[in-house]
């Protein structure tokens, strides 16, 4: 009786699995008729979704450096071994006057016998230099705020300083982000004061 269900459900299965079969050899692609094309869509704009930045972040040097060099470290979570290989770290640097708007400059910065700079330590940690470019000592430093801003993609950075460019979009635009000023680069990718 077992063997007899057997082969009845074998052959159901083979049956149902042969009439499939016909259907779809049946069936061609001029059997039906084509459909209209759908009406293109606007390019959007440079998405901003990937663009990580930071808070203005306090000062951390000294009041007055007597070496040539110091400088201080930051938490950067985001930058991660991707980035370094292949996106964009760019430093800036505020100045706030006691009276007027405060003067923003995008890093490195040579400022009198200084240059300032934002280094790529390793994953995770960024470092905001300050180094006496004539050999004296740093003295003390006129910037009293400083940010971050990772653009994902793009050309590799290198240790000390970002890469030139980065393709934007699926046009490969290259923008030169480390020619922008902070103006541009707010303005480009929406970034809140």
């Amino acid at each position: 009786m077992k063997t007899m269900n057997f082969k009845t459900n074998l052959t159901k299965h083979l049956l149902g699995a042969l009439f499939i079969s016909i259907l779809f050899m049946g069936c061609s692609p001029e059997d039906g008729r084509n459909g209209t094309d759908g009406i293109d869509g606007a390019d959007g704009e440079t998405g901003t979704a990937n663009v990580i930045y930071s808070d203005w972040i306090d000062s951390e040097f000294d009041d007055n450096i007597i070496a040539t060099g110091g400088g201080f470290y930051v938490d950067a979570p985001n930058v991660t071994q991707a980035i370094i290989d292949t996106g964009i770290v760019l430093g800036f640097a505020k100045n706030i006057p006691l009276s007027g708007t405060p003067s923003i400059f995008q890093l490195p910065l040579i400022n009198d016998q200084n240059q300032y700079s934002v280094i790529v330590q390793n994953p995770g940690t960024l470092r905001f230099n300050a180094s006496s470019i004539d050999g004296t000592s740093v003295g003390t430093t006129v910037y009293e705020e400083y940010r971050y801003v990772i653009i994902p993609g793009g050309n590799p950075i290198s240790s000390n300083r970002s890469s030139t460019s980065a393709t934007t979009d699926s046009k490969s635009t290259t923008l030169d982000y480390t020619k922008m000023s902070y103006k541009e680069i707010k303005a480009l990718f929406n970034i809140p004061d």
